[in-house]
This record gives C-alpha cells, sequence and structure tokens, in this order.
C-alpha cells in the first residue's frame, strides 16, 4: 500500500492528490483526469518525483485494462 501523504509531484504537492486521479482513472477512464495526472507527474518530458515513482504499480495496472487509449496513456507516464 502506498502511502500518498508521504510523497510529492512535480509541483510539490502532497501526492494525495496523484493516488486520487489514479483511483478516478481505474474506475472510469477520462481525458481531463489525465491531463491533470500527466501534469502532476511530467515536467519538460522528466519524471523525477517520488509520487511518479509511486504511482508506477498504479500506472502498471491501467496499462492492463484492455482499453487502448488508456493503456498508451499509462504507458507513456510510466516510461
Amino acid at each position: 500500500m502506498i502511502d500518498w501523504t508521504a510523497v510529492r509531484d512535480v509541483r510539490g504537492d502532497s501526492g494525495v492528490i496523484v493516488g486520487e486521479l489514479l483511483r478516478r482513472l481505474e474506475q472510469e477512464p477520462d481525458a481531463a483526469l489525465w491531463e491533470e495526472l500527466d501534469s502532476r507527474l511530467i515536467v519538460e518530458a522528466e519524471c523525477f518525483c517520488s509520487a511518479g515513482f509511486a504511482a508506477l504499480p498504479a500506472l502498471g495496472r491501467l496499462a492492463q485494462s484492455g482499453d487502448a487509449a488508456q493503456r498508451d496513456r499509462a504507458l507513456d507516464l510510466a516510461r
């Protein structure tokens, strides 16, 4: 279990927001949620925040969802 309160996104905000975005995406894919997640994990094509590393297991699950668009977004964020 990830302690989202212990990590930060690229903005310096609590990882709780990233955890919530991932939870919502697992329930229902949504382009706006993906955009918000992207903006919290990626800065100038680089991901070096603790929330980005903590998000990898959930991104792996999302990549296996069967929805091609969701799979592609998850893999793009994971790499």
